[in-house]
């Protein structure tokens, strides 16, 4: 494998992962994100290196002199995926129930509107 095959190989991936948004834009939200992962990385890792250090004692590894930035407890890159995670899934399945009863409200009232029927989502998952 040489360099330009793995360059193609991970702009094309990039592609993918990026879809219909302008490639200008896909830089606003995804280096940001790329940061906020290394730096919990970073955390983990200085985590990990006082706990050694210390012998396994926790309340040592959680001082703040051991590391070289803070993230509050709770706010690790592992902590808000799971939060996004869930919080889409919560969307999703409200964003079906609300279509139901849009649908049973225009089935029941007979004034169906024509065309298809779009319910605004606030965070526009994918579940419309």
């Amino acid at each position: 494998m040489d360099l330009s095959f793995l360059a193609n190989h991970l702009w094309e991936s990039a592609n993918i992962l990026r879809g219909p948004v302008d490639a200008a834009d896909f830089k606003t939200f995804i280096f940001p994100l790329l940061f906020f992962k290394r730096i919990s990385d970073v955390y983990d890792e200085e985590y990990a290196a006082a706990l050694a250090e210390s012998g396994g004692d926790e309340e040592y590894a959680q001082f703040p002199q051991n590391y070289r930035f803070q993230i509050p407890k709770g706010c690790q890159w592992g902590d808000v995926r799971v939060v996004t995670t869930t919080s889409a899934r919560r969307c999703k399945r409200q964003c079906a129930v609300s279509r139901r009863r849009t649908l049973r409200r225009f089935t029941v009232s007979s004034a169906m509107p024509p065309g298809p029927i779009r319910i605004a989502c606030p965070i526009r998952c994918s579940a419309i």
